[in-house]
């Protein structure tokens, strides 16, 4: 069975637990929080996380991460009123922007952008890499297609990015980054929501309750023999919501089908994968 979409908070798991196991510890919110969340983590289900989107702005070359970010779906740039376009992390070894200190050098971009810096405003030819080649005061140079007001759908892949320290880090120095990405749901409260799944509920029941029988057994106030069984009882349902989480409704298999097609759609990146289970 697939999940469904429909989610519970985990304060009604903490009731249950206690209901079933009459535990007189008094177990703090906080810590709860925390074991649920990484409950989600290790049983590794990406239908258990929502999707979101939110703009990033950027400016000197970066913009700051989503607080609640857990992965990231996929990128789309903006800058000099383009139309987002895809875009690609980053492979070049310096990272998405290679900096100098010398105020005599300047960005391609920045070059291209200028009014007086180039004689012509259409390209002359194409590089090697199908790149328009323009005519700059100081000669030829080839310009990847995202820098213009239009981009072309076949030429995102030349914008890039990459993410350290909190901060997304862009190829272009403003603009803005829309961020697809995988979040943690949570309800008004503050608790996380988990997929309303009896496999999943048990499974993150399961991890509560060896994290309270720990303490308990820590502190000599529970068997040894209860604090594994609880141990054993986690790691069997952690099997079995994993398992649950990534069975495929129907729907969801027919586009997994059409997705496999003889003949791959090498620029399916660019229009963020929109037709490619269709």
């Amino acid at each position: 069975m697939a999940l469904n979409g429909k989610t519970v908070s985990v304060k009604e798991l903490i009731g249950e637990i206690y209901a079933s196991h009459k535990y007189t510890y008094n177990l703090p919110w906080q810590d709860a929080i925390a074991w649920a969340a990484q409950a989600i983590e290790l049983i590794g289900a990406p239908k258990s996380l929502s999707n979101q989107i939110e703009r990033i702005e950027i400016s000197n070359y970066r913009g700051m991460l989503p607080c609640n970010l857990h992965s990231i779906t996929q990128a789309a740039g903006s800058y000099n009123g383009c139309s987002p376009f895809a875009m690609r992390s980053t492979t070049n070894t310096f990272g998405a922007v290679a900096s100098c200190d010398s105020a005599e050098l300047t960005t391609l971009i920045e070059l291209f952008n200028s009014e007086s810096s180039t004689t012509t405003t259409e390209p002359i030819g194409e590089d090697i890499s199908g790149n328009p080649v323009y005519t700059f005061q100081n000669g030829n140079m080839s310009m990847p297609e995202t820098t213009s007001d239009n981009p072309s759908s076949n030429s995102s892949s030349n914008t890039t990015y990459n993410v350290s320290d909190n901060f997304i880090f862009t190829s272009f120095a403003s603009g803005y980054v829309y961020l697809a990405f995988k979040a943690l749901p949570i309800d008004d409260e503050g608790f996380p929501l988990i997929p309303d799944n009896r496999r999943f509920k048990e499974a993150v029941k399961a991890y509560i309750v060896s994290k309270i029988d720990y303490i308990l057994w820590r502190s000599k106030e529970l068997d040894k023999d209860v604090f594994e069984r609880s141990e054993r009882e986690w790691l069997w349902y952690v099997a079995s919501a994993g398992t649950v989480a990534r069975v495929p409704s129907y729907d969801e298999a027919q586009s997994l089908l059409n997705a496999q097609r003889l003949i791959s759609q090498k620029y399916s990146h660019n229009s963020f994968f929109t037709n490619l289970g269709a």
